[in-house]
């Protein structure tokens, strides 16, 4: 059994630790005693709910035979019969050690019959049909893999369909790859030889088994989706897109002829051809050529940065631009007279490990649901097939999940209440409060129900919103806990990450008539700054509030004042000059005070970092430079502390760099020399950045702070963003983004060597102006915003999993907002 007390496993009870009002709750705890005598076990127990509020606490008392696990049930009452989702924790002391463990359930309402095809599971998830009922799923997804579609593959695919059709619709999924397993080898071969490599019995057979799948599945599959991120495809091999598109079509017909009425949507991209701008350009290339074969396109929209956890800061549902992004999608096939948009994957990582009642896991229980809500107002789009359930590790260090082993985390409970809420609901229209806090309106059941919440970078905030009371109001938290509600004439509602659900008897009009008066205890006003040159700061201003405000503007410590008047929307930059108050390389700090005509006072502070960009008459001297980056310090340039406390990063010998920059009227010179124990490095030029690699990115008109005071984020097209590599096919230099067509998504042979006797990779990068927009100068104290990263890939991983980078903005979040500066000298 092992030395001293501990549980070895806790069984929730339930479906998965998922009870159904008026289910008892019954946890089992096997406990094992590994002294020779037996035990007495006192525990102090606490019960906590989804916002980690103690709901009671008790103290129970176990007797434990010696050297043996002993079962020991826990029935537990709940005070109220509400639903939500509840951590037990466990506490007792062995000697002077304490210890503990949690275990958690969730309990929801009876689940909606049928269900919402809205809220769905994708493939990758067990085929558990009972846990998905409870949780409300309304699709679930099944891959026919081609090399399992022999009579004992169907035969099970046939139990899969049909236990979850009792509950769900299913969708059916093919990949337009074919059959790797049996082709991937003549594949391989033919490409070696510089041949086109599909065979034409790789396309026959596929074609042959869409329309058996399709005979087979007649009137129980309605939809089958072509699922294959195809950008990613297309960057790896050559001649994947012409097999895409060939693949596709014979697909699509197959499928109609094993079946007539069924629906085909296919272009499943990964999540960065919505995230860039423009948008959509493959999907756009790939919909002109398909549009007359398919009913529509699913994607993989993943919002990045998604992951959750100590030092992580992921994008929530409005800095995601989720709904922008598939607002352009629905628009796209709309143009064409089509409707059917789909989310065929997407989900959100955890950092792996964390306790039951973590803070971060709430927190990404909060987004997500967010995010279905968001998304639930798109009418087209038919359903979103959420990623994983169950853990899947995809590094070392974080994880796809709604559950902690047979445990259900916060999001279970969240997505279960959503699920019943908004069941069947129609959107109506968003209603217009405050601009950090999104109210939308839905009607269901002859009711209305209107989700609300904090927009907000800090999960701890909150602020107020007041408005009239209602006839039959009601309101509940994210799992579906009544909140008390006074009965004062004017409603008072503390908001925060999580969004809350209001619900009234009240119509449409009088609704949007109470909530046109609706006030919000939130700024009236937002401003950032981003500095253009040594004597020119851009002011970006944006009214939050439903009237024009009259406002003094006043930047501390500078000879700078301006009033004006800034209208409700857009947003607003103004052009301040620093006259003789110059900024310099290195920290520069910037305040600016604002004053309404309501008397109210804001204060906003930015603060700039500047790296010398020097002239350079002879490049062969840029090595003797001073370095403008020593980045040996992992605590300040490695972009997760946890990866130092993990281990990844053990010292400068492990990963360090400097780097040295300077220009000429033609180029912008790097020398980049990387400490790296190991380099490792076997990619594709359009995937350098999955090994061993320097990443830059610049944002030469230094925008990027005024297109997002409007509502555009991400890389735009006059930015640029490259990767640079030492790889077994040679030395490349890669422009993932460039405003000019000779070098956007185009390789290039560039100097880059290893030393393994030193133990350092040398990166000697000549950048041409001529990549650069066509407009932009070089000019003297000018500033380019600029990041760069140093990505180490370990042994046993297939990508780089942490990074030294000299600021935000690059690897694990594209936000060029963020970028520090060059300041050509």
């Amino acid at each position: 059994a092992g030395s001293g007390i501990r549980v070895w496993k806790a069984d929730p009870g339930g479906v998965n630790g998922v009870y159904l009002s008026g289910e008892k709750i019954l946890l089992n705890y096997y406990i094992s005693n590994g002294h020779r005598e037996d035990r007495r076990l006192e525990l102090d127990c606490q019960l906590r709910d989804y916002h980690g509020q103690e709901c009671f606490s008790f103290k129970k008392s176990l007797e434990l035979r010696a050297m043996r696990i002993n079962q020991c049930p826990f029935p537990l009452e709940l005070p109220d019969e509400q639903p939500g989702f509840f951590t037990l924790q466990l506490n007792w002391s062995e000697g002077n050690v304490p210890r503990s463990h949690q275990s958690s359930f969730v309990v929801q309402e009876q689940p909606p019959e049928p269900p919402d095809p809205f809220f769905g599971m994708s493939c990758f998830n067990p085929s558990r049909p009972e846990l998905m009922r409870r949780m409300g799923v309304g699709t679930r997804g099944v891959l026919f893999q081609w090399e399992n579609c022999d009579e004992e593959g169907l035969a099970k695919y046939d139990q899969t369909v049909e236990e979850n059709l009792r509950h769900m619709q299913v969708i059916g999924q093919i990949s337009p790859q074919g059959n790797r397993k049996k082709f991937g080898k003549l594949i391989a071969e033919n490409l070696e030889q510089g041949q086109y490599p599909f065979p034409e019995e790789m396309y026959l057979e596929a074609a042959q088994m869409a329309e058996k799948l399709a005979k087979r599945y007649h009137g129980k599959i309605k939809h089958w989706a072509l699922v294959e991120e195809i950008n990613l495809s297309m960057r790896n091999r050559a001649y994947e897109k012409e097999r895409y598109v060939r693949m596709a079509k014979l697909l699509a017909q197959a499928l109609r002829k094993g079946s007539a009425e069924v629906l085909v949507s296919g272009i499943g991209v990964s999540s960065g051809d919505g995230r860039n701008l423009p948008r959509f350009q493959i999907v756009g290339d790939l919909w002109s050529q398909l549009k007359d074969d398919l009913d529509g396109i699913g994607l993989d929209q993943y919002s990045h940065p998604g992951t959750f956890g100590p030092g992580y800061k992921p994008a929530n549902s409005e800095d995601s631009q989720i709904y922008e992004i598939m607002l352009a999608a629905g628009q796209l096939i709309k143009a064409d007279g089509k409707n059917h948009l789909s989310i065929d994957e997407k989900g959100r990582q955890l950092a792996a490990g964390l306790p039951l009642d973590s803070e971060y896991a709430r927190s990404m229980a909060n987004i997500v649901v967010r995010e279905y809500i968001v998304l639930k107002s798109l009418p087209e789009l038919r359903f979103w097939l959420y990623h994983r359930m169950m853990p899947w590790r995809s590094g070392n260090s974080t994880e796809f999940t709604m559950f902690e082993r047979q445990h259900p985390r916060h999001l279970v409970a969240a997505y279960a209440f959503a699920a019943r809420k908004l069941c069947q609901a129609r959107f109506l229209k968003s209603l217009a409060v405050h601009e950090k806090m999104p109210c939308r309106l839905f009607e269901k059941d002859g009711m209305h129900i209107i989700s609300a919440w904090l927009s907000d970078t800090e999960p701890d905030s909150r602020a107020s919103l007041r408005f009239e009371r209602l006839p039959g109001l009601n309101v509940c938290d994210a799992v579906g806990k009544r909140l008390p509600l006074s009965q004062d004439d004017i409603v008072e509602l503390s908001l925060g990450e999580a969004p809350v659900y209001m619900q009234t008897t009240a119509s449409q009009e009088e609704i949007e008539r109470v909530f046109a008066s609706a006030s919000a205890s939130l700024p009236e006003l937002s401003a950032s700054m981003e500095l253009l040159g040594r004597r020119q700061l851009r002011i970006c201003l944006k009214n939050l509030s439903a009237e024009p405000l009259q406002l003094q503007l006043q930047l501390s410590g500078r000879d700078y004042s301006r009033s004006l008047e800034l209208p409700t929307e857009p947003g607003m930059d103004i052009i301040a000059e620093l006259g003789e108050e110059a900024v310099g390389p290195g920290i520069n700090d910037f305040e600016l005070m604002a004053r309404s005509q309501g008397g109210h006072n804001y204060k906003f502070t930015d603060q700039f970092e500047l790296f010398s960009l020097k002239p350079l008459s002879k490049p062969e001297n840029l090595s003797g430079l001073e370095p403008i980056l020593d980045m040996s310090d992992g605590h300040r340039y490695i972009n997760n502390l946890d990866y130092i406390a993990s281990g990844h990063w053990s010292g400068p010998d492990d990963l360090s760099a400097t780097v040295c920059a300077a220009y000429n009227p033609e180029f912008l010179f790097f020398d980049i020399v990387v400490v790296d124990d190991e380099h490792r490095n076997d990619n594709g030029t359009q995937t350098l950045w999955r090994g061993d690699a320097v990443q830059i990115a610049f944002d030469p008109y230094r925008d990027a702070r005024k297109k997002k005071n409007l509502n555009v984020h991400g890389y735009f097209d006059d930015d640029l963003m490259l990767s640079a590599a030492l790889t077994e096919q040679g030395a490349w230099l890669y422009y993932e983004r460039s405003p000019r067509a000779e070098f956007h998504k185009k390789a290039f042979a560039t100097d880059v060597r290893r030393d393994e006797s030193t133990k350092t990779t040398h990166y000697r990068l000549q950048l041409p102006w001529a990549a650069f927009p066509q407009e932009f100068k070089p000019e003297t104290g000018k500033i380019i915003g600029f990041a760069v990263c140093i990505l180490d890939r370990d042994q046993n991983n297939s990508i780089a999993e942490y990074w030294l980078q000299s600021g935000p903005g690059l690897a694990g979040g594209q936000e060029p907002a963020l970028l520090h500066g060059l300041l050509i000298e």
